[in-house]
């Protein structure tokens, strides 16, 4: 396991983890140019200003923390490191964002690095647009917005979404919402599979796309 540590041991101005996920359609997620995570594992960068162990197999590191593997990082107040495991619980301020521009902000979010599946606690979230002109220019477009008690990445491709509110953004506006018990979004695809599902959908009259689609 090509694991290694870059300890920082001053903070790096100009970043703040905090930086919320879009709760409307008009945000413009950054997306850096980087590859995707592929199949083999993946070399993982840490850098953090302040690193412990507190328990064997363990390695505590706080203050400006970020997890680089592959196209993924994750920044956090803190990440516990399970040597056992291979895994990273982050806390505090947490973002994840993904390769294509996907951003989940959380306040905790457990990290296998094998397999490069995340699970997070209650959070909100943008599905950045795979569609978008403007992706691989620095910027993407949001393709939908909203918040989830949890929210697990079951493949690089795959969320599931439990307690769920969705929100579409067709030609830059709220176009339809989803309320549901599970949702389950194919980033790829663009198709969504709900259990217990409520969905109200705004004014047709307001999106030609939308009036394509139902008729």
């Amino acid at each position: 396991m090509g694991f290694r540590f870059l300890v920082s041991l001053v903070l790096f101005a100009g970043f703040t983890a905090a930086a919320a996920a879009a709760d409307n359609c008009a945000a413009e997620p950054a997306v850096e140019s980087r590859g995707a995570t592929s199949g083999t594992l993946e070399k993982v960068k840490i850098k953090a200003d302040n690193i412990a162990f507190p328990e064997r197999n363990q390695v505590l590191l706080r203050g400006y923390t970020q997890l680089i593997r592959g196209g993924h990082r994750i920044y956090a107040d803190e990440l516990l490191y399970n040597k056992t495991r291979n895994e990273v619980v982050a806390r505090g301020v947490v973002k994840l964002e993904t390769p294509k521009g996907d951003v989940v902000q959380t306040s905790v979010l457990a990290y296998d690095i094998t397999d490069g599946i995340a699970v997070s606690g209650p959070a909100t979230f943008i599905v950045a647009d795979r569609k978008s002109e403007l992706l691989g220019s620095g910027k993407s477009t949001v393709n939908a917005y909203g918040k989830a008690e949890r929210i697990t990445f079951e493949s690089e491709y795959v969320l599931l979404l439990e307690n769920a509110r969705v929100t579409s953004c067709l030609d830059g506006e709220e176009d339809v919402t989803f309320a549901a018990e599970q949702l389950r979004i194919d980033l790829n695809e663009g198709v969504r599979t709900g259990k217990r599902v409520k969905i109200k959908i705004a004014e047709p009259s307001k999106h030609k796309r939308l009036r394509e689609l139902i008729n």
